[in-house]
């Protein structure tokens, strides 16, 4: 009985080091994917970024791409919808997804600006 009362306490311990931060300005996350410089290719180099700002905007950089974006945002809970709609992101953790062209990309937290 002991060993389950410790199980489940660990369980509980660890599932608070991952809950989802509830001040997110100033939070930066990087794309989690492989990239490679390639010639000719501007943007190729790019895993990707995410970074909070504190007056409710948000940088952006999409994976492969080579123009970071500003936007406005909006947040419920753990949905983040930036201005026009088109693109939301969920946090989970450590932890974002962001989804914008029919595409789902993961990035996770490097740290925190000052």
């Amino acid at each position: 009985m002991r060993i389950l009362v410790f199980i489940f306490l660990l369980a509980m311990v660890q599932s608070t080091w991952a809950q989802t931060p509830c001040k997110i300005d100033g939070l930066e996350y990087r794309g989690t994917g492989v990239a490679e410089h390639q010639e000719g290719c501007e943007g190729c180099g790019n895993v990707g970024m995410v970074r909070f700002l504190p007056d409710g905007r948000l940088d952006y950089l999409l994976p492969g791409s080579d123009m970071v974006d500003r936007k406005v945002y909006t947040r419920k809970g753990d949905r983040i919808t930036l201005e026009g709609g088109k693109v939301t992101m969920e946090l989970r953790g450590d932890s974002l997804f962001l989804e914008a062209f029919d595409h789902r990309y993961p990035y996770v937290r490097v740290r925190v600006m000052e």
